[in-house]
């Protein structure tokens, strides 16, 4: 039969070899980062589309933009009289002379990007005139709404602007924010006779 101090001495060898395994697991544990638990790969995961899920399209925004007015014609047909009584002479074709210090200066409207012939009527639209000196700019500038039958445009020179000498005009049309291209400069000379009287 074991003694009791072998039996003792058994007892004190086994609890040496216990903690020497816990002291080893503690250690490992240590090394390790302190952590015991188990990595795993991540699971893949699948997107589903639900078949009731509803798609929003948007349609792209049209950028519109207003069509410009129609712009009237370049007046043609210019013509210049030494008074609203005498006869005209026409700048095309000529070089006209005129006897006053006011004389009278007219064209007539033509079509423009809206269509028509040179026989419709032009209502509403203006004439605007510049006189200058030959081959200078205009020094002198008028609009004047075209006739009422709307067939002719008019400018009666103020008395006294034009003294004897060489000068040019011309005239474009107006409607609204819609303008006509300048006419050609029509040249004429102002010749006035010292014994002459002014109309």
């Amino acid at each position: 039969m074991m003694s009791s101090r072998h039996g003792r001495r058994m007892v004190a060898v086994g609890v040496g070899l216990l903690s020497t395994a816990v002291l080893a697991t503690a250690m490992a544990t240590a090394e390790s980062g302190g952590s015991d638990r188990v990595h795993h790969k991540p699971r893949p995961t699948t997107t589903t589309s639900s078949p009731w899920t509803t798609t929003t399209t948007t349609a792209p925004t049209t950028s519109t933009t207003a069509p410009l007015p129609a712009a009237p014609g370049v007046p043609d047909t210019l013509r210049i009289s030494s008074s609203p009584y005498a006869g005209f002479q026409f700048c095309v074709g000529g070089h006209p002379v005129v006897d006053s210090q006011s004389g009278l200066l007219a064209a007539s409207p033509t079509p423009g990007s809206s269509g028509g012939t040179t026989l419709d009527p032009y209502p509403g639209l203006v004439g605007t005139f510049e006189i200058a000196l030959a081959d200078q700019d205009a020094f002198h500038r008028q609009s004047t709404a075209i006739e009422s039958n709307g067939h002719t445009f008019a400018y009666q020179v103020p008395q006294g602007l034009l003294p004897n000498g060489e000068y040019r005009w011309r005239i474009r049309a107006e409607d609204g924010s819609a303008v006509s291209n300048w006419s050609p400069w029509c040249s004429f000379t102002v010749s006035i006779s010292s014994s002459a009287t002014d109309r």
